[in-house]
């Protein structure tokens, strides 16, 4: 779990370096909120996706915070963090919600991270599934 905790601190800090340290080469990421804006919604794949994330984020935010607030580990290998999200895009668009994210860990790596539905709903959403109206 504390990879997860360095990951999110290292992404509020936009301390790339970290966080491919932290990161497994193939790993995958899904930011919907920007890869809406910027890669018409597709997730992020490897470190070159680290960048590439970066990069789209000062392209379109003007202030983003992603505030991770609790970690549970739910099994060997993935972690739910529960937190915020908060945004101001360059065109004036605001965001601010509650957010979950599955953080999966392998070899002591990152391996992937996307949106999930809240912890309450968990239980009846298997680790594999996403709901393409979720948020993040």
């Amino acid at each position: 779990m504390q990879v997860v905790r360095r990951a999110f601190e290292a992404l509020s800090r936009r301390d790339v370096q970290t966080l491919l340290a932290l990161s497994s080469p193939e790993v995958e990421f899904f930011a919907p909120a920007t890869a809406a804006l910027t890669r018409q919604g597709r997730s992020y794949h490897g470190h070159e996706g680290i960048f590439r994330y970066m990069r789209d984020v000062g392209r379109v935010w003007e202030q983003l915070e992603i505030v991770a607030h609790d970690f549970t580990q739910r099994d060997a290998h993935h972690v739910v963090v529960s937190g915020r999200l908060r945004a101001r895009g360059l065109g004036g668009y605001i965001m601010d919600e509650g957010v979950c994210w599955l953080v999966e860990v392998r070899g002591g790596k990152l391996r992937s991270s996307r949106p999930i539905e809240p912890p309450v709903r968990l239980a009846q959403q298997p680790v594999g599934e996403r709901r393409a109206d979720q948020s993040g």
